[in-house]
């Protein structure tokens, strides 16, 4: 297997500084199951490019075991994403770490940068390569590689010619690369302890919790061992750790680090407590309910009978089931696994729905099927539903095009809320009042905008 990093900084040959490897040098390293070596095809001062190649010994990496012929024909070998993997964080320790002592001003400057590898093993295909790369910023570019040129009819492999382009700190991108290349094979040539999660963490603390597919990555990463996954859930989603158990804030991902000075997310909660208790309702359902952050406060209060949560994650799920133990033993709270886009006879029956910063994560080309499945199916006597005021985000520093959270689909404006709310009142037969949550701004109003449908008489 072949990973190149190229970069066009002048001067160029500062990458053999940041690497840590000199560019008119070839290292071998050797790493157990086989070497790996590092060389510069290229080196000028307008453009280098660092190789690190994987030479795979199949006997080496079944030399301890016991001599049998099944041991020998594993497919171990070819389990390289890992393999990959090792070798980056044993050949480029330093540089992954973001230290360099010659070049320290390089450490915390981005690069352009791009990463090739001409054969990559990927289980999912182009989309999964996208899913992965393109919320950090890369630009992806995958040719999908033929079982073979010569009969066509035989198909395409699972191997693709992958570049990732992006200007970006050499050290982001080696991390990057560190967790997500053996996700998209989701295997491993080594057994998976609980010294995966702690690597895990290390490398992915300041990305991974913000990343959309963050449940997709610590699941295959982990190759899908649960309790190792409860593990990294509980240790890197700290944003949803209970009010008694505030996280810090180099905890918190992009979007509550962003909130935090405002305390958005229990204003938002105190909010919907309220309007829960001046509405009378007793039999609450939490749609979208995630790590059962609004669940664990509206348990406390005994205005209400009976609460439910439905989400469409089952570690969310598994995260609220921990912080509602009790109540979830008294029956008075339970939790289901569903989705908002599909009608669901279970979520009938209640006072109130709650949408606490869900609808912003639906694509707009699905919105009609939430308001089906809540307003027209649901029919719940109220629907409390908050979501962010896109004309606050520029006090939170955010350019014009930029969302608080890489999982929104969309921020509406004050107006664009106004206009939908009143549109699906008036076709589902509620009537709709509309506040914010939130420190108001006279320019630019709160930053949570919320919406309460009553049924109309």
């Amino acid at each position: 297997m072949l990973l190149t990093i190229t970069t066009t900084y002048q001067p160029a040959t500062d990458l053999g500084y940041l690497l840590h490897k000199h560019p008119a040098r070839v290292q071998r390293f050797g790493l157990g199951w086989g070497d790996a070596v590092v060389f510069y095809p290229e080196a000028t001062e307008s453009r280098c490019t660092a190789a690190l190649l994987l030479e795979i010994n199949p006997v080496a990496l079944v030399r301890e075991r016991e001599h049998q012929l099944s041991a020998y024909v594993s497919p171990q070998a070819y389990t390289v994403n890992s393999m990959m993997s090792t070798a980056l964080t044993e050949v480029f320790r330093t540089a992954m770490a973001g230290r360099c002592e010659k070049r320290p001003e390089l450490v915390n400057t981005p690069l352009p940068l791009e990463a090739y590898l001409p054969t990559l093993p990927c289980r999912g295909g182009e989309t999964l390569l996208r899913e992965l790369f393109e919320p950090l910023g890369y630009t992806v570019e995958a040719h999908e590689i033929p079982l073979d040129e010569a009969f066509p009819e035989w198909g395409a492999s699972r191997l693709y010619q992958v570049r990732l382009r992006h200007t970006i700190r050499l050290y982001e991108l080696l991390r990057h690369l560190y967790i997500l290349i053996p996700v998209l094979d989701g295997a491993k040539h080594y057994y998976i302890s609980a010294a995966e999660v702690d690597k895990l963490i290390r490398q992915g603390q300041e990305w991974l919790p913000d990343h959309p597919t963050r449940e997709r990555i610590i699941l295959r990463y982990l190759n899908y061992r649960p309790t190792l996954v409860e593990q990294a859930i509980a240790s890197i989603l700290r944003d949803e750790a209970t009010p008694e158990e505030p996280p810090a804030d180099d905890e918190l991902p992009f979007e509550a680090r962003l909130e935090r000075p405002l305390s958005l997310q229990a204003q938002r909660i105190g909010a919907i407590t309220a309007t829960l208790k001046s509405l009378g309702a007793r039999r609450v359902i939490d749609l979208g309910c995630g790590g059962g952050a609004l669940l664990t406060a509206l348990a406390r209060e005994r205005a209400f009978e009976q609460l439910t949560g439905l989400d469409v994650s089952l570690t969310a799920l598994r995260i609220a089931e921990r912080k509602l133990k009790a109540e979830l033993a008294k029956g008075r709270v339970r939790l289901l696994h569903g989705s908002l886009l599909y009608l669901d006879d279970r979520m009938q029956g209640y006072d109130a729905a709650v949408l606490m910063e869900v609808i912003e994560h639906i694509e707009p080309m699905r919105l009609e099927m939430l308001e089906q499945v809540v307003l027209g199916h649901a029919q719940p006597r109220a629907i409390l539903l908050t979501t962010p005021n896109r004309e606050y985000n520029p006090l939170f520093g955010l350019l014009p095009d930029q969302r608080r959270h890489p999982d929104h689909q969309f921020e509406w404006t004050r107006a664009e809320f106004e206009a939908w709310a009143g549109r699906v009142a008036k076709q589902y037969g509620y009537r709709v009042r509309l506040s914010g949550i939130g420190d108001a701004h006279p320019e630019y109003g709160y930053p949570t905008q919320m919406a309460v449908f009553e049924r109309s008489a």
